[in-house]
């Protein structure tokens, strides 16, 4: 059920109707119910280990998402405001740490949420967006922790300029002039280059940056700086872009200084379109507490995924072993409840073994698959 609703996007009610059609009467309350008892009695030891190693990370992503709990229990009362979903990840360059995803649900955008996640916390660098509460977070901790960019946030913006400029029947050498597609243009470079450095190590790929990437983020600057904003010629959407990349140039250069840091938070943004997948089937959550339950599902199936982990057979896993470790205390023996350890590894080797409903491989020969003297239809009418 676990693995239905937050990997397959299947909502409980569907999933209610479909056991009533196998002549199994479970209630949507009871299921919501049991997933919630067996996170909090189980799952949540694997997520609490999960989030500590995470946040033992130099380099990681943000990002958020809103996601409603109708109800508030602890208050009584019927929420009309907008709840959030927070992401959390290690930096998809960062090859030297296991992936790690976590999601946090909280009643509000609050940087309140942050100043408790990274409480602790030792050196670390996080890509993120421009929401504020992230600098926040940076002047708060005197640079402990530091922020960068996503060009992806500053091409947005320079497309959306274009979108709206008056371009229709203008040659492409004419558009390739207007003052949009040049900010276009020089952005683009940037990413060109960076994706010439995609395979290398994160040493390599800083010594690297420090010659074309460079020079790109330069001119990209460099033109954005000789922008006069008080041109009445100029778009709103134009100067939003402009002021965009101006304000955020600090945090957009920073990827230069290591490796480690990638240039967008494309990543993470990808990472939360399962949560945003969910919520397009579900809508909402009943409760905050159902709302809770349901992040630690999601993030250990998502970080099972990451890890090359089967994430059905990762949740039984959990589900089985968690409670031996609920007293423990060393991470060493809490890694065995991961997906990258040795032993889960081992047992999931051993449940593909003895069930062939696992199996990723099939011997049986699909029958609408033509053969060399048949066509498609002879096919289909030999299979009746």
């Amino acid at each position: 059920m676990m693995y239905q609703k937050f990997f397959m996007c299947a909502t409980i009610y569907r999933q209610e109707a479909d056991l009533e059609n196998h002549g199994a009467a479970l209630s949507r309350q009871t299921i919501s119910n049991w997933i919630i008892k067996f996170t909090e009695e189980r799952l949540v030891i694997a997520y609490d280990h999960a989030a500590n190693t995470l946040r033992g990370y130099r380099y990681l992503q943000g990002d958020e998402t809103t996601y409603l709990a109708i109800h508030d229990l602890e208050k009584g009362e019927i929420s009309g405001t907008k709840d959030f979903v927070w992401a959390h990840m290690s930096s998809e360059l960062d090859d030297s740490v296991n992936p790690i995803v976590i999601y946090c649900f909280e009643l509000s955008r609050s940087t309140d949420h942050l100043r408790k996640f990274y409480d602790g916390c030792g050196r670390t660098d996080i890509t993120c967006d421009a929401y504020i509460s992230y600098p926040t977070l940076e002047k708060e901790t005197d640079g402990l922790i530091t922020v960068t960019g996503c060009y992806d946030h500053a091409r947005r913006r320079l497309v959306d300029a274009f979108r709206i400029s008056y371009h229709k029947g203008m040659s492409r050498e004419a558009v390739d002039d207007m003052i949009e597609m040049q900010g276009i243009i020089l952005v683009n470079r940037i990413y060109l280059e960076e994706y010439k450095l995609s395979e290398l190590s994160a040493h390599e790929r800083y010594l690297k940056r420090q010659g074309e990437v460079k020079k790109a983020v330069n001119d990209f600057f460099g033109f954005m700086h000789g922008i006069d904003l008080s041109d009445p010629t100029l778009s709103y959407k134009m100067k939003d872009a402009v002021t965009y990349s101006l304000n955020q140039e600090k945090y957009l250069r920073r990827f230069l200084e290591d490796g480690h840091i990638p240039m967008t938070n494309a990543a993470c943004e990808r990472a939360i379109k399962p949560v945003a997948l969910l919520r397009r089937n579900s809508l909402f959550f009943n409760t905050k507490r159902g709302a809770e339950a349901g992040m630690v599902v999601h993030s250990l199936v998502e970080t099972a995924r990451r890890n090359g982990a089967n994430p059905e057979l990762y949740l039984q896993y959990v589900l089985e072993e968690a409670l031996a470790y609920k007293n423990v205390t060393g991470s060493a023996k809490l890694d065995e409840l991961m997906p990258w350890s040795e032993k889960y590894k081992a047992w999931e080797r051993e449940k593909f073994a003895d069930n062939k409903a696992f199996s990723l491989k099939s011997n049986t020969k699909p029958y609408y698959k033509p053969d060399k003297n048949g066509s498609l239809e002879d096919e289909f009418q030999a299979a009746g």
